[in-house]
Protein backbone atom coordinates (compact mmCIF):
# COMPACT_ATOMS: atom_id res chain seq x y z
CA UNK A 1 0.00 0.00 0.00
CA UNK A 2 1.20 3.20 -0.86
CA UNK A 3 1.54 6.54 1.23
CA UNK A 4 -1.26 8.20 -0.03
CA UNK A 5 -3.55 11.22 1.29
CA UNK A 6 -7.14 11.03 0.61
CA UNK A 7 -8.75 14.94 -0.44
CA UNK A 8 -12.55 15.90 -1.41
CA UNK A 9 -13.22 17.87 -4.12
CA UNK A 10 -16.88 18.57 -3.51
CA UNK A 11 -18.92 15.59 -3.20
CA UNK A 12 -16.13 13.55 -4.78
CA UNK A 13 -12.73 12.39 -3.35
CA UNK A 14 -9.27 11.36 -4.94
CA UNK A 15 -6.24 10.00 -3.57
CA UNK A 16 -2.49 11.53 -4.01
CA UNK A 17 0.65 10.21 -3.59
CA UNK A 18 1.79 11.67 -0.02
CA UNK A 19 5.50 11.85 -1.81
CA UNK A 20 7.05 12.53 -4.77
CA UNK A 21 7.25 9.27 -6.77
CA UNK A 22 10.16 6.96 -7.06
CA UNK A 23 10.07 4.24 -9.82
CA UNK A 24 11.06 0.89 -8.16
CA UNK A 25 11.02 -2.08 -11.02
CA UNK A 26 8.65 -0.24 -13.20
CA UNK A 27 6.12 0.93 -10.47
CA UNK A 28 6.10 4.12 -8.84
CA UNK A 29 5.88 3.61 -4.97
CA UNK A 30 4.93 7.05 -2.27
CA UNK A 31 7.98 6.32 0.57
CA UNK A 32 9.58 8.85 2.14
CA UNK A 33 13.39 9.29 2.50
CA UNK A 34 14.47 8.46 -1.02
CA UNK A 35 15.67 10.71 -3.93
CA UNK A 36 12.62 10.75 -5.86
CA UNK A 37 13.16 9.46 -9.50
CA UNK A 38 13.71 12.69 -11.88
CA UNK A 39 14.79 13.30 -15.25
CA UNK A 40 11.80 11.59 -16.53
CA UNK A 41 9.30 12.12 -19.03
CA UNK A 42 5.93 12.52 -19.09
CA UNK A 43 5.34 9.16 -20.96
CA UNK A 44 7.69 7.65 -18.66
CA UNK A 45 5.95 8.63 -15.43
CA UNK A 46 2.19 8.25 -16.78
CA UNK A 47 3.65 4.55 -17.59
CA UNK A 48 4.89 4.13 -13.81
CA UNK A 49 1.63 5.20 -12.38
CA UNK A 50 -0.51 2.92 -14.74
CA UNK A 51 1.87 0.13 -14.07
CA UNK A 52 1.40 0.87 -9.89
CA UNK A 53 -2.88 1.36 -10.27
CA UNK A 54 -2.62 4.71 -10.33
CA UNK A 55 -2.50 7.62 -12.88
CA UNK A 56 -1.10 10.78 -12.96
CA UNK A 57 -3.05 13.51 -11.47
CA UNK A 58 -4.84 16.16 -13.22
CA UNK A 59 -4.02 19.78 -12.82
CA UNK A 60 -7.20 20.62 -10.37
CA UNK A 61 -6.60 17.93 -8.06
CA UNK A 62 -2.84 18.54 -8.06
CA UNK A 63 -3.57 22.25 -7.32
CA UNK A 64 -6.09 21.28 -4.27
CA UNK A 65 -3.56 19.06 -2.74
CA UNK A 66 -0.92 21.59 -2.97
CA UNK A 67 -2.63 24.39 -1.38
CA UNK A 68 -4.45 22.22 0.99
CA UNK A 69 -7.79 22.28 3.00
CA UNK A 70 -7.18 25.95 4.04
CA UNK A 71 -6.28 26.91 0.62
CA UNK A 72 -2.95 27.95 0.85
CA UNK A 73 -1.32 29.75 -2.09
CA UNK A 74 2.56 28.93 -1.17
CA UNK A 75 1.17 25.48 0.24
CA UNK A 76 3.12 26.14 3.21
CA UNK A 77 3.24 29.45 4.46
CA UNK A 78 2.01 31.54 6.99
CA UNK A 79 -0.53 33.35 5.16
CA UNK A 80 -2.51 32.63 2.35
CA UNK A 81 -1.55 35.85 0.05
CA UNK A 82 2.34 36.82 0.73
CA UNK A 83 5.14 34.77 -0.66
CA UNK A 84 7.29 33.26 2.82
CA UNK A 85 10.63 35.04 3.41
CA UNK A 86 12.92 33.30 1.69
CA UNK A 87 14.59 31.62 5.07
CA UNK A 88 10.69 29.87 5.23
CA UNK A 89 10.51 29.35 1.47
CA UNK A 90 10.24 25.32 0.91
CA UNK A 91 13.29 23.72 -0.57
CA UNK A 92 13.68 26.58 -2.56
CA UNK A 93 17.37 27.41 -3.82
CA UNK A 94 18.60 25.10 -1.30
CA UNK A 95 21.51 23.63 -3.28
CA UNK A 96 24.60 24.46 -3.01
CA UNK A 97 25.12 25.76 -6.26
CA UNK A 98 21.31 26.87 -6.68
CA UNK A 99 20.53 25.47 -10.26
CA UNK A 100 18.91 23.80 -12.67
CA UNK A 101 20.49 20.37 -13.08
CA UNK A 102 21.10 19.93 -9.43
CA UNK A 103 19.37 16.93 -8.11
CA UNK A 104 16.44 16.91 -5.51
CA UNK A 105 16.57 16.36 -2.01
CA UNK A 106 15.00 13.19 -0.46
CA UNK A 107 11.06 12.59 0.02
CA UNK A 108 9.97 14.10 2.99
CA UNK A 109 13.00 15.95 4.11
CA UNK A 110 12.26 19.22 4.88
CA UNK A 111 10.30 19.88 7.52
CA UNK A 112 8.70 23.02 6.77
CA UNK A 113 7.72 21.76 3.29
CA UNK A 114 4.76 20.17 4.12
CA UNK A 115 1.36 21.23 2.20
CA UNK A 116 -0.53 22.98 5.87
CA UNK A 117 -3.75 21.11 6.83
CA UNK A 118 -2.34 17.58 4.85
CA UNK A 119 0.32 15.17 5.33
CA UNK A 120 1.71 15.81 1.57
CA UNK A 121 4.96 16.46 0.85
CA UNK A 122 7.13 18.59 -1.65
CA UNK A 123 4.61 20.08 -3.74
CA UNK A 124 6.86 23.26 -3.84
CA UNK A 125 9.88 23.17 -4.49
CA UNK A 126 12.00 19.30 -5.00
CA UNK A 127 11.01 18.41 -8.29
CA UNK A 128 7.87 20.10 -10.80
CA UNK A 129 5.34 17.35 -11.26
CA UNK A 130 3.70 15.82 -14.43
CA UNK A 131 0.30 16.38 -14.35
CA UNK A 132 -2.83 17.06 -17.14
CA UNK A 133 -3.66 20.43 -17.42
CA UNK A 134 -8.21 21.47 -18.33
CA UNK A 135 -7.13 20.19 -21.59
CA UNK A 136 -6.34 16.86 -20.94
CA UNK A 137 -2.58 17.61 -21.90
CA UNK A 138 0.73 17.11 -20.19
CA UNK A 139 1.74 20.04 -17.60
CA UNK A 140 4.91 20.70 -14.91
CA UNK A 141 3.22 21.46 -12.10
CA UNK A 142 4.80 23.11 -8.91
CA UNK A 143 8.37 24.92 -8.87
CA UNK A 144 11.76 22.87 -8.83
CA UNK A 145 14.55 23.71 -6.03
CA UNK A 146 16.21 26.62 -7.79
CA UNK A 147 13.52 28.65 -8.23
CA UNK A 148 12.74 32.07 -6.58
CA UNK A 149 10.51 31.75 -3.49
CA UNK A 150 8.07 34.71 -4.85
CA UNK A 151 7.07 32.26 -7.99
CA UNK A 152 6.96 29.24 -5.89
CA UNK A 153 2.95 28.38 -5.24
CA UNK A 154 0.88 26.19 -5.87
CA UNK A 155 -0.14 28.01 -9.18
CA UNK A 156 3.13 27.82 -11.17
CA UNK A 157 5.09 25.53 -12.87
CA UNK A 158 8.18 25.01 -15.52
CA UNK A 159 7.66 25.44 -19.31
CA UNK A 160 8.16 21.97 -20.00
CA UNK A 161 7.81 19.56 -22.89
CA UNK A 162 6.37 16.07 -22.28
CA UNK A 163 9.65 14.78 -23.69
CA UNK A 164 12.29 16.85 -21.98
CA UNK A 165 14.30 14.49 -19.24
CA UNK A 166 15.34 17.36 -17.03
CA UNK A 167 16.86 16.46 -13.31
CA UNK A 168 13.98 19.50 -12.39
CA UNK A 169 11.19 16.61 -13.14
CA UNK A 170 9.30 14.30 -10.93
CA UNK A 171 5.96 13.29 -10.40
CA UNK A 172 3.52 11.77 -8.59
CA UNK A 173 0.34 9.55 -8.53
CA UNK A 174 -3.74 9.80 -8.04
CA UNK A 175 -6.67 7.99 -8.30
Amino acid sequence: EEAAVTMQNGSESFQIFQYEAVIIEGKAHSVAGVIPSNAIDFQEAKAACEASGWRICTQAEWQQACKGPENMLFAFAATKDGPPKVEEACDVARTTNNTPGSLPSKTGSHAQCVTKGAQIWDMVGNASEWAYDANNQPKAMGVAFYQDAAVSNCEGGLDTQPEEKSTDMGFRCCK
